[in-house]
């Protein structure tokens, strides 16, 4: 039987309930924890995504968050434990590599494919260096509408690994706005499935742009990929209204893929070593989903059961394996 991987063990499909499939409790630098020493306060840390976190589980019944946050933005897997713990939720987090302008790390843009192969499915299997903590999905990203050679690396990569484990992968894509097949998040999972990926097995996140060419995204959908609709509560940094967004997910409702829709918010519970200027005044919290966005798909017509599958059963259906 499948299971979700989560930081506090295995649990079944049925224990996910509400999930939020594209979050980061915390943003910082790689070597964050090493780097500040006793000024890494992670007990202060956890507080503070708690205090924002706990709303959404006991106001709304969120009980999984799937951090997408990946080693070299910061991911701290204690810390993910801690919150877990602190809130009595479920947390899935991530292996794999962001995106190369934004900080893929050197050391293993320049290892084989076998040692990124390995990396990855070692922190799958076996857990977080010696925490014990295992990853519970990929997390692949492009910076642009073409995959550079180190994304190319880590996405044929992760590939193969999920080949082997059945884990999913999610990629934060970018270049909606080109039309060609061979640009954009359709060359991104045409690479993953070129080399063995179950595009059943795939979350494209920040669909939130996907109206600059609804064309891919009605061709992904098509195939099997998750669509996820992850900056609600977010109008800058290219992402649309969030009546653009509902406009987007009526359609693919209307197209017969309610079942491949998430919904989340990409919002990060803190920052080191503080929040930038242009996340300030942006407002979100990790309750904004349940308390602002769905009022709204449901005026816009959309039933209580599509919102059910959208919140409960699309995300238990991926992350299992």
């Amino acid at each position: 039987m499948a299971r979700a991987r989560t930081v506090l063990g295995d649990i079944a499909p049925t224990a996910m309930g509400i999930t939020l499939p594209h979050e980061h409790l915390l943003l910082a630098w790689g070597a964050a924890e090493r780097d500040l020493g006793k000024r890494y306060d992670r007990e202060k840390y956890a507080d503070i995504i708690c205090k924002d976190l706990g709303p959404a589980v006991t106001d709304f019944g969120v009980k999984t968050v799937v951090d997408v946050t990946p080693s070299e933005m910061g991911r701290d897997v204690v810390l993910i434990r801690d919150v877990a713990r602190k809130l009595n939720i479920n947390v899935i987090c991530a292996t794999g590599f962001y995106r190369q302008w934004a900080g893929f790390p050197y050391v293993w843009s320049v290892h084989t494919r076998d040692m990124l192969e390995e990396h990855m499915e070692q922190e799958i299997r076996e857990g977080v260096g010696d925490t014990g903590i295992k990853c519970g999905v990929i997390k692949l990203a492009m910076s642009d509408a073409v995959l550079q050679p180190a994304e190319a690396h880590a996405f044929r990569a992760a590939a193969t690994v999920q080949k082997k484990t059945g884990v999913a992968i999610v990629i934060h894509s970018a270049g909606w706005e080109v039309p060609e097949a061979t640009a954009g998040p359709r060359a991104a999972v045409q690479l993953l499935v070129s080399e063995g990926a179950d595009p059943s097995r795939i979350q494209v996140s920040h669909c939130d742009r996907a109206a600059r060419n609804m064309g891919a995204m009605f061709e992904l959908a098509k195939i099997g990929c998750y669509l996820a609709f992850d900056n609600v509560g977010s109008a800058g940094l290219g992402s649309n209204t969030d009546e653009t967004r509902i406009g987007l997910i009526s359609a693919l409702i209307a197209g017969g893929y309610a079942r491949q829709v998430h919904l989340s918010m990409d919002h990060s519970g803190w920052w080191l070593p503080y929040k930038p200027p242009s996340v300030v005044g942006r407002n979100k919290y990790f309750a904004q989903l349940h308390k602002e966005f769905l009022p709204k798909l449901r005026k816009a017509g959309i039933s209580e059961e599509v919102v059910r599958n959208i919140t409960i059963d699309n995300p238990k259906t991926l992350f299992p394996f």
